[in-house]
């Protein structure tokens, strides 16, 4: 196995240390029957979009999730019971899954950077055997994902507020642009960068993810300042500016693990004249 295929199977299952602008994502334990630990779920969010990523812990699956976000407080009834059936993002999967992935439009909530939202998030869990059978009636459970605030009801659950976090990239700002092909989980991309001096070397960075090399290449000693990634930070790899200014890196995804969002930068190598691009993350479709 190549050196560069090793870093890939290693890192491409890290928990990201960033959100899609900067920011930290937040978890929180999902509690089947109120006493099981049954999953995680990560919430962060970009200038556009909010995102729950759901994970359930073996032997537990989600069988359907329910999701509440808004600007108005979790809908309940006059007896401060909640009906999660009601909540407007549902998924139901058929056969159950390990983990379920939720985007939400910050537009379509009338949300933006600043704002606060209401957040709840209910699952029909399941536990199956080695061979993804269901385990009866006593491995079925309800579950929330647990929350600073209770309903105040009969119904055991949790809500919570989620701030939206927007903070400004860290790159250059009006210099070299960094941008990808669609990406796609065990498909190829092309890392464009725009704006460098023609000749000059380029190097990708990423963090938090797995990319590698299509093929491999040796390059002298890199100078130039380091990235503004955090976290384990590593380089996809190396390209030289043409005559327009423009650089390209030919990477591939991982095919298979978690589902991974990547911090990308690039950092023309020009010494006193080095720049960097901003930040960039993507998500590696499915």
């Amino acid at each position: 196995m190549s050196p560069s295929l090793l870093i890939a199977g290693i890192f491409h299952c890290i928990i990201p240390e960033l959100s899609a602008q900067g920011c930290p994502p937040i978890d929180t334990p999902i509690w089947a029957g109120q006493t099981i630990r049954a999953g995680v779920v990560e919430v962060s969010n970009s200038s556009s979009e909010l995102r729950l990523e759901c994970h359930a812990f073996a032997p537990w699956k989600i069988q359907a999730v329910q999701i509440y976000a808004g600007l108005e407080p979790v809908p309940t009834n006059s007896a401060g019971n909640v009906a999660s059936g009601q909540f407007p993002y549902k998924t139901e999967y058929d056969p159950p899954v390990d983990e379920h992935l939720e985007l939400i439009s910050l537009s379509d909530l009338g949300a933006s950077c600043g704002d606060t939202l209401y957040l709840s998030a209910h699952f029909d869990l399941v536990q199956v055997d080695a061979n993804g059978n269901i385990l009866g009636m006593l491995g079925e459970e309800g579950g929330w994902a647990h929350g600073k605030q209770s309903f105040t009801g009969a119904r055991w659950g949790w809500w919570d507020f989620y701030s939206l976090c927007c903070m400004e990239n860290s790159g250059s700002g009006g210099g070299p642009v960094l941008t990808t092909t669609p990406p796609r989980a065990g498909g190829p991309a092309v890392l464009t960068l725009d704006g460098a001096s023609p000749g000059s070397a380029v190097v990708f960075y990423y963090s938090s993810g797995g990319v590698r090399r299509a093929g491999s290449k040796a390059y002298p000693n890199l100078q130039g300042p380091p990235p503004d990634l955090t976290g384990i930070v590593r380089i996809a790899g190396t390209a030289f500016a043409d005559a327009n200014g423009t650089a390209t890196l030919s990477v591939a995804f991982p095919a298979r693990g978690c589902t991974p969002r990547i911090v990308l930068q690039a950092v023309v190598q020009e010494g006193s004249n080095s720049a960097k691009s901003d930040l960039l993350t993507v998500s590696p479709l499915r």
